[in-house]
């Protein structure tokens, strides 16, 4: 998946559905930049949860 693989820079942003947390915190992972990642859900703990196991220097959620 190319938009998760390389750092968007500009007003393009990938927004990922998924259905198994651990796969989606996997393909955020798998990235060789890293620069930053943002957790958006209908519950902020969740997403701050999800947020803390993305290795990201900047993450927000």
């Amino acid at each position: 998946m190319d938009a998760v693989a390389s750092d968007q820079f500009g007003s393009n942003i990938p927004s990922i559905l998924y259905y198994k947390e651990k796969d989606v915190i996997q393909l955020a992972n798998n990235t060789g930049e890293g620069l930053g990642s943002s957790v958006r859900a209908k519950d902020v703990k969740r997403s701050y949860q999800i947020e803390r196991k993305i290795d990201a220097g900047r993450n927000t959620y």
